[in-house]
């Protein structure tokens, strides 16, 4: 398993446990290092993780739009947050191509989740990744409405 694999595994997993029990990262990690459980993020890891968290506002949005009659609140708790993972690494990642984001994201669903859940994501991801330039555009204009300006994504191309 690549080093990105496995902290991609890792994200999952506390972004998992992030969603399940409404404690943050720090609160988690210190539970984790009390019960002799030390987890060390590598620099992606810490990006992505500190991304998502970050982002999750803009990230859900878009994820909603996209995932036809689904909202967030109803999806599984797996799932959403692989596609939280996927929908960052494609708006503020620029360093990763998309397709890799899709295809990693699919690969947590196919060994987390379930075989729908695997070609959920897929078409979930693919029909962002087909929109990127409007979405991109999209959520630029509602943060600068908004004076958000410092968390605008870059373009991942």
């Amino acid at each position: 398993m690549s080093n990105r694999r496995r902290d991609r595994k890792l994200i999952l997993e506390l972004l998992y446990e992030i969603d399940v029990t409404g404690k943050s990262l720090k609160d988690i990690l210190e539970a984790k290092q009390a019960a002799g459980i030390d987890i060390k993020l590598s620099d992606f890891a810490a990006g992505i993780m500190t991304g998502v968290l970050k982002n999750r506002q803009i990230i859900d949005f878009v994820i909603e739009r996209y995932s036809e009659g689904w909202k967030i609140s109803r999806m599984p708790v797996v799932d959403r947050n692989i596609l939280r993972i996927g929908v960052y690494e494609m708006l503020y990642e620029d360093e990763i191509p998309v397709a890799v984001s899709i295809n990693e994201c699919v690969e947590l669903a196919k060994v987390y989740s379930t075989d729908d859940a695997r070609k959920f994501v897929n078409g979930v991801l693919g029909k962002i990744s087909r929109e990127l330039d409007r979405i991109v555009a999209e959520v630029k204009a509602i943060l600068m409405k908004k004076n958000l300006s410092r968390k605008l994504p870059t373009m991942n191309m």
